[in-house]
This record gives C-alpha cells, structure tokens and sequence, in this order.
C-alpha cells in the first residue's frame, strides 16, 4: 500500500486502561491501609468498580486533602475527591457532566438536594465558580429532570 511496509498491529499486546491489574478492590484497600485511611467497604467497592486502578489516585487525593473524604451529602459512598478528579485527571467543566457522566451518581435520577449541593460545592472548589455560577450550574442540573 503506497509503497510502505504494513507495521504488525499491537492491539494484541496493548493493555486498556483498568486492565493491568486484576484486583481493583485490593488495590484501593492496599493503598487505604498502607496511608492509616479508614475508609468504609462502600467507599472502597465503588473507587474500585468506577476507577480500577486509579481508584489509588483518588485514595491518594484524599490523604493529600482530608476535606475531600468527605461523602457527597447522603450518597452512601461517592466522595469529593472524585469532584476532584474528574475534574483534574478526566477534564469535566460542568456539574451536569460530573453528576450525570462522570460520576454516575445522575444517571438514573435526580441524585438528590443534598448530593447535588455537596457536589456543586466540591465542583465550584476545583473550578473556582462564583456562587453566581455554580448556582447556573445547579439550575442546569435541574432542568435535566424536568419533565416539560
């Protein structure tokens, strides 16, 4: 083809992203423990099953900042330092897409008053948002469960 030698594929070979380790769950309990963290199973399950393995990076942003361990007001197990990760490691400017996409805590309901106000705190935090536009940013997460 055009005169140029076909390259072997590496897809065989190439490990995805989440795939270079088997035990997520150990990992994140691994790196909790070796840092003093008590971190609930919840907790643990769920950076495990969202974030394979960089469940740690986000264990480690925790250590680092304690106000991130804080929940997500009554959501059993999603923390700040997933705010912060998504919007540091995975680029999410908006509450919508933090709530909804990235940590999935929107995606088959309204997550609630108080998660959605500890989120978009957590969000204005990392995104330095006027108290102006963080409360744009509540309104837009709103108007995705109106029913018109």
């Amino acid at each position: 083809m055009l005169g140029r030698r076909l390259r072997s594929s590496r897809t065989a070979s190439t490990v995805l992203p989440g795939a270079g380790l088997a035990d997520h769950e150990g990992l994140a309990i691994e790196t909790a423990r070796r840092s003093g963290l008590d971190l609930s199973p919840a907790v643990l399950q769920r950076l495990s099953a969202l974030y394979a393995e960089r469940s740690a990076e986000i264990i480690r942003l925790m250590i680092a900042r304690p106000e991130l361990r804080l929940p997500l007001g009554s959501h059993p197990a999603a923390t700040a330092a997933e705010v912060a990760h998504v919007v540091r490691e995975e680029m999410a400017l908006h509450l919508s897409d933090i709530i909804v996409r990235r940590l999935a805590i929107g995606a088959t309901g309204h997550p609630g008053q108080d998660v959605l106000a500890a989120c978009a705190t957590a969000a204005a935090t990392e995104l330095g948002w006027s108290e102006e536009q963080k409360a744009e940013e509540v309104a837009a997460v709103e108007r995705i469960y109106t029913i018109p």
